[in-house]
């Protein structure tokens, strides 16, 4: 379970993402917002900010906050959180290069992998495979297992929304969930149109 000082943590964080979702809905008129569902809305309230100069120091403090939290796979969560939320304000409030949009949202070199890094991933897929026995070439091993594992098109939607179920119901048997199960991810699947992916974050302190 993760410590008290990392749950506090969350709910502070929640509720000052929560904070820049309004600050942005009020500036850019935009109705989809930074946080497309609010599972903590019963709980937590929105930290206020005036504008986005407030708002970035509030969450310079987070950032430096972030690193003295117990865990290190949530020091590292959260570091990534307050730097995409720095960016994002830094770019609403003064614009930001497309490259650094890149870096700093998605925490990813704003550049093509280089051939050495591209050769290290062959090297891990090739000894991968090999002890999964897949035999012949990197692109004859690659062939043979996506013939094997890859789910067929039309079988797309059913076999994700089993795993979304499934993932609900492994997180509810660890952390309670504050919502129906009826608000959780939905697969709707579109060809041929340009579509957008967000991601939420929230967080609940377990009873």
């Amino acid at each position: 379970m993760l410590s008290e000082a990392t749950l506090a943590y969350g709910e502070r964080a929640a509720s000052a993402l929560l904070g820049v979702d309004a600050l942005y809905r009020n500036e850019s008129q935009d109705e989809d917002g930074l946080v497309v569902l609010n599972m903590g809305a019963e709980t937590l309230s929105p930290a206020v900010y005036t504008d986005y100069a407030a708002a970035t120091d509030a969450w310079q403090t987070l950032a430096r906050d972030a690193a003295t939290l117990p865990e290190p796979d949530r020091r590292r969560y959260y570091a990534q959180l307050c730097g995409s939320t720095l960016a994002f304000m830094q770019w609403r409030a003064e614009g930001l290069p497309f490259a650094d949009q890149l870096s700093r949202f998605l925490h990813v070199p704003a550049a093509p992998a280089s051939e050495a890094e591209l050769d290290a991933l062959r090297d891990e897929l090739r000894q991968l495979w090999n002890g999964l026995g897949y035999s012949g070439d990197l692109e004859a091993q690659a062939a043979a297992w996506q013939a094997r594992n890859r789910v067929p098109a039309d079988e797309v939607a059913g076999t994700l929304a089993a795993l979304f179920d499934e993932a609900w119901d492994r997180t509810e048997r660890v952390l309670p969930i504050p919502a129906p199960k009826s608000d959780g991810m939905r697969v709707r699947g579109v060809s041929g149109v340009a579509f957008n992916a967000r991601a939420t974050t929230w967080s609940a302190r377990s009873s």
